[in-house]
């Protein structure tokens, strides 16, 4: 045992329901993020065709001296997309710990810590699988709400391939990147929409097991029991 005592799972259900509410605007947040990112490689897109366009240009005639070349920087946009993009994934990894950490101590089966499932984020390749494995492990195995879960993060693989798909295409300049970007926002609401389930379910089933574990530690004083998992109505 530690210097500091371990959170009670209430402490710590309190504590995610605290972020749950945050949790669903910063899910439709990152819809906007992506409608924002696309607009800047749009936007950006002409500079790059240009840069193009001069260096072959330029080797074509031979001419050894390189024209200048509008810099990129970051506009206006940018920094919008920057000023919408830290405060929603700080409120959503906050939740994804907070409701990580309900189910740890709810002794509810997990593969991944909690600091794993949110650091998995940010590690390339493994991000399209360990944060769906941390958020899924909040749920009982048995519980119907993980198709639901699954359908959110089938979304969210497809808006990332797809805005990929068309920032590519909107550098380029055809005019098939609006299709492709169409298509990634209307993943990235599907995404957004699940996704509100999915915190929905995650609170309704750690309140469930809050009260079962409330009622087996009141019936056996001193001791904590292990709650067995209620599946929940679809």
């Amino acid at each position: 045992m530690g210097p500091f005592p371990e959170p009670s799972p209430y402490d710590l259900f309190a504590a995610e329901e605290r972020s749950a509410p945050w949790a669903t605007p910063a899910l439709f947040g990152y819809v906007v993020i992506a409608a924002l990112s696309l607009l800047g490689a749009w936007a950006e897109g002409s500079s790059f065709r240009s840069l193009f366009d001069n260096l072959r240009t330029q080797a074509q005639t031979g001419v050894a001296h390189l024209q200048s070349t509008p810099s990129l920087r970051i506009d206006e946009l940018g920094l919008l997309t920057l000023a919408i993009e830290v405060p929603v994934f700080v409120l959503l990894l906050t939740w994804q710990y907070r409701a990580a950490k309900t189910a740890r101590s709810l002794f509810l089966p997990a593969k991944l810590v909690p600091c794993l499932g949110v650091g998995g984020r940010f590690i390339p390749i493994a991000n399209f699988w360990l944060p769906y494995q941390a958020i899924r492990d909040c749920l009982s195995p048995d519980d119907p709400a993980r198709t639901g879960m699954a359908r959110m993060w089938a979304f969210y693989v497809a808006g990332v391939v797809l805005d990929l798909v068309a920032t590519v295409l909107a550098y380029v300049g055809t005019p098939v990147a609006f299709a492709f970007g169409a298509a990634a926002l209307v993943a990235g609401i599907g995404f957004a929409l699940h996704g509100s389930h999915v915190v929905r379910s995650i609170m309704e089933h750690s309140l469930r097991l809050k009260y079962a574990n409330r009622s087996i530690h009141s019936a056996t004083p001193g001791r904590r029991g292990t709650p067995i998992p209620t599946t929940r109505t679809p």
